[in-house]
């Protein structure tokens, strides 16, 4: 993709919560990972998922590899936001 520069590229990973690595960097940590994507859009729309779906994201509860605990914390907002 040519005309796809970094600028775009730091918007596409932003959306989707995903780290971008820079030039001979390795895969980020799980906390910095975590930590990227709970603070991004992509978040918002996972737990918005979660509670519009709830027994799908419990299914799914336990393919947690690339972002450990998502749905716990999910769930905790969830509840949280409903009090």
């Amino acid at each position: 993709m040519p005309d796809f520069g970094r600028a775009a590229i730091h918007e596409l990973s932003d959306e989707f919560g995903l780290v971008p690595l820079v030039d001979g960097q390795t895969d980020p940590t799980d906390r910095i990972r975590r930590h990227y994507f709970f603070n991004l859009p992509a978040w918002d729309g996972l737990s918005q998922w979660v509670f519009r779906h709830p027994g799908i994201a419990k299914a799914q509860a336990g393919c947690d590899s690339y972002l450990p605990g998502w749905y716990r914390r999910a769930t905790i907002e969830a509840e949280a936001l409903s009090a």
